[in-house]
């Protein structure tokens, strides 16, 4: 006589089989206020967002509108998530908006404490807002945004743009 049919074709014995299940299924219930924060103390819709968690750090050492060390090479450079901290604190003016690309976290919090902070004011010859969100996932915290001294007339109305 041939073995009997196995009642189930892996390795595994039904009831532990059964018991894996039964653990991923609970997990998968638990509620989201479980995941870890955007930041300590976030609430409510979006205290989730990962921003730029688990990726390139990049380091603003220069307040210069563009060159190594500024926050625009640190925006435009190349990686998947990042985040931004500052050696300096003081005013960036810039003269073409700042694109910030999707899973960034710009922590103006790290400017030295007796900076000031970080201030994002626009050039003269800037019509458009300073800085601009291109993307999910981003978290921007502790940064002031100064319209500026302009002749031109303004297109968008605002400092920051949320597209």
């Amino acid at each position: 006589h041939p073995p009997p049919p196995q009642p189930f074709p892996f390795p595994y014995k039904q009831s532990n089989m059964f018991s894996h299940c039964s653990v991923l299924f609970l997990l998968s219930l638990l509620p989201p206020s479980l995941s870890l924060p955007s930041f300590p103390g976030a609430v409510g819709f979006g205290s989730d967002n990962p921003g730029g968690r688990s990726g390139a750090v990049f380091k603003v050492t220069s307040l210069a509108n563009d060159g190594p060390g500024t926050l625009r090479a640190a925006l435009e450079a190349e990686a998947d998530t990042r985040t931004v901290i500052f050696d300096v604190g003081g005013t960036i003016t810039v003269t073409s908006s700042l694109d910030i690309p999707a899973d960034t976290t710009i922590a103006g919090q790290t400017a030295p404490p007796d900076s000031g902070g970080i201030t994002i004011r626009a050039a003269p010859s800037l019509s458009s807002q300073t800085m601009a969100v291109r993307g999910d996932n981003v978290i921007v915290r502790y940064l002031r945004f100064r319209r500026g001294a302009s002749s031109a007339p303004t297109c968008c109305g605002d400092n920051l743009l949320i597209a």
